[in-house]
């Protein structure tokens, strides 16, 4: 079998990043071979995997049907925008991704040593060898695999010839003599939307980006030396922003693609993806208390290690396909190289972070009312939240390995015991928020008010019948209310100058993630579901009641084969309340595929059509419409987030001072 163009550039890139890490851990640079390798081998890596990522992009976009992965997830029918976002549809162009953007951190460090001097060499050696790995990931995954490879696979397997395989194929309209394989089996509807063209790139890079963190913090841990947080300060932020970025955007694709009826529903992709962001989180508060303080000088360091194996752990469980998951991918034999990468990592930093941190807590009193504290209870919550993510991942997996058994998490799980890390988290940013600006004695009153209330809340039976909802949504406006009350009085004691409008978007960032909390809780207890049927024959032009002042008007109904042959039954409805229409649309079934039907509001109507069905006679149409109350108050949020880190990024690299040191507590007690 001829040797790929592809394979080629891969195998090129591996090359140069083995000979470039080795390069970079070398401990002289008087050879000068090495100092032209350490210049030009991550630029000879880089370009390598930029051209085989082009070469796949070109595939793609063309289609080359002769490619075993374009075949596998285009088709000719397929826009080519769609066919082009395709490739983040398998394991082989998730690992490409990986690689390069691995490799562009480790060319833009190499190139730029003025911005990051703090990067070590050895620093430097493990992210060149991490951009390694994942070349020679992608290279098991196969991206250039002729689609021949499976024909002669398929007439081995099955013992007929290739010629009667390839007949098979020829009659279903996929191969033509003298062209090769013309059509592909094309891409699932659900993911030709532009939000995938989004969604799983940016989630890439951001995993991609913060390797830098891992390689800092590993090589600290391991030789006790290096400016570790400084290093990695910029790219666990920006990081996190993308990775907040890409589940909001994933979360906004469930809305409005999947017929989910929710953003979120703990499937296990979605479970595997906020695992790291919230070990990121919590990484990103430590390295503020070792930039104030100097504490938490091995956790801090440990969570950037830990964020990367949990993302390739993660990995391992989606690729491997040991769970049922509504968007998995199929099952990978490259999966086990991820988990045994985890698994010895995991025991490297797990040894060295044991071994400096030495067992010998520092002698401290406990002060509730201090920054500091409060800092390291946050990482605490987030880090008890993150072991619910992490065991309702794992359950499943020790189920199917030493019983055999398929098990489903269900989403309850992380809702119930996730809670009271939620609720830790939400009383120690209103407490925070208050820190400092009023007295302990108000402090401690108001704190203990919110508790009360909350508790009050719990017993009664509003806004919703659920006491958790009740009891959790005082210490929302808590820590909303201090966080804004902690701004007024920043701004007023100090103006805008740098200092404050680092502290400004902090503080909009952390009221951006207060407004999705708000928002997902509230949306999820009042949201009220009304299950509705009209006759087909005999209904069009009803009104029908659902209730708040609501009511659905069924205009047609229509039932047709589109041009690929499939059913469509179309619904037109339209939504009224207190007797003025507030939209109208288009509700879709395609074969058992549906489309809901939005009007955003400050209450969302969301309409699913579930099709017609014959009972008794008649041919009914069921529907099914959600009132979601200020489900808004989500994408808000999120903005709100992402400008929030957006402006902590771009003023801390703006090289203007805007660290200030804390408030004394002698100050305001």
């Amino acid at each position: 079998m001829a040797v790929q163009l592809g394979d080629i550039f891969l195998i090129s890139a591996l090359i140069f990043s083995f000979a470039s890490a080795f390069a970079w851990a070398g401990r002289e640079d008087k050879n000068r071979q090495l100092r032209h390798l350490k210049r030009w081998g991550p630029r000879l890596a880089a370009s390598f995997l930029t051209l085989s990522l082009l070469l796949l992009s070109y595939y793609f976009i063309l289609p080359d049907f002769n490619f075993l992965y374009v075949f596998d997830r285009a088709s000719a029918a397929t826009p080519g925008v769609y066919r082009l976002s395709a490739m983040w549809a398998g394991q082989a162009g998730t690992f490409l991704m990986w690689a390069w953007v691995i490799m562009l951190s480790a060319l833009f460090i190499g190139e730029k040593r003025e911005v990051s001097r703090a990067v070590t060499r050895e620093g430097m050696a493990v992210i060149l060898l991490g951009g390694a790995f994942f070349t020679f990931m992608a290279f098991m995954a196969g991206p250039f695999n002729p689609t021949m490879s499976r024909i002669g696979g398929e007439a081995f397997g099955s013992g007929v010839s290739v010629k009667n395989v390839l007949e098979g194929y020829k009659s279903a309209g996929f191969y033509v003599d003298g062209k090769g394989f013309v059509d592909g089996m094309g891409l699932s509807p659900m993911l030709q939307t532009p939000y995938n063209a989004i969604h799983p790139p940016l989630m890439f890079i951001a995993y991609g980006m913060v390797f830098v963190v891992f390689s800092v913090s590993l090589v600290y841990l391991v030789r006790g030396r290096g400016e570790w947080e400084r290093a990695g300060r910029t790219w666990a932020r920006v990081s996190w922003l993308l990775m907040s970025a890409a589940m909001a955007i994933g979360g906004l694709w469930a809305y409005e693609e999947l017929a989910y009826g929710g953003y979120w529903t703990w499937d296990p992709i979605e479970a595997a993806s906020i695992l790291p962001w919230l070990t990121l989180t919590a990484y990103l508060h430590g390295s503020i208390e070792f930039r104030r303080r100097g504490k938490l000088k091995v956790l801090t360091p440990f969570l950037g290690v830990l964020t990367t194996l949990l993302i390739v752990y993660s990995t391992y469980i989606t690729r491997s396909g040991i769970i049922k998951s509504s968007h998995s991918y199929s099952a990978a034999s490259s999966a086990n190289y991820l988990i045994i990468a985890v698994l010895a990592l995991t025991a490297v930093a797990a040894y060295f972070a044991v071994k400096r941190t030495g067992w010998k807590p520092e002698p401290k009193g406990f002060n509730l009312f201090s920054q500091s504290t409060l800092l390291q209870l946050s990482i605490l919550g987030i880090l008890a939240a993150a072991a619910v993510v992490f065991w309702g991942l794992t359950g499943p997996v020790l189920a199917k390995v030493f019983e055999g058994a398929d098990v489903a998490t269900p989403p309850g799980f992380y809702n119930q015991n996730g809670f009271l890390a939620t609720v830790l988290i939400l009383f120690i940013m209103g407490v925070n928020g208050f820190l400092g600006y009023l007295k302990k004695s108000v402090l401690m009153w108001v704190s203990a008010a919110a508790v009360i209330v909350s508790v009050l809340f719990y017993a009664a039976v509003v806004p919703s019948s659920n006491g958790y909802v009740n009891f959790i949504l005082p210490l929302i406006l808590f820590s909303l209310g201090s966080l804004i009350y902690r701004t007024v009085k920043a701004w007023k004691g100090s103006g805008f100058n740098p200092v404050f409008l680092k502290k400004l978007f902090s503080d909009i960032a952390h009221i951006g993630i207060v407004f999705v909390v708000l928002g997902v809780v509230v949306s999820g207890a009042l949201a009220t579901t009304y299950d509705m049927t009209f006759d087909y024959t005999t209904d069009s032009g009803r009104v029908m009641e659902m209730g708040q002042g609501y009511s659905v008007r069924l205009d047609d109904i229509k039932v047709f084969q589109d041009a690929s042959g499939a059913w469509v039954q179309e619904s037109y409805v339209t939504v009224i309340k207190s007797g003025e229409v507030k939209g109208s649309g288009v509700l879709r079934m395609v074969e058992h595929r549906h489309t809901p039907f939005i009007i955003r509001g400050g209450s969302d109507v969301y309409g699913i059509f579930m099709g017609i069905q014959h009972q008794s006679g008649r041919a009914l149409a069921f529907f099914s419409f959600k009132i979601m109350p200020f489900v808004n108050l989500i994408w808000v949020g999120v903005l709100l987030l992402i400008v929030g880190m957006t402006g902590v990024i771009y003023l801390d690299t703006s090289g203007k001072k805007t660290e200030s040191q804390p408030r004394r507590e002698e100050e305001w007690l």
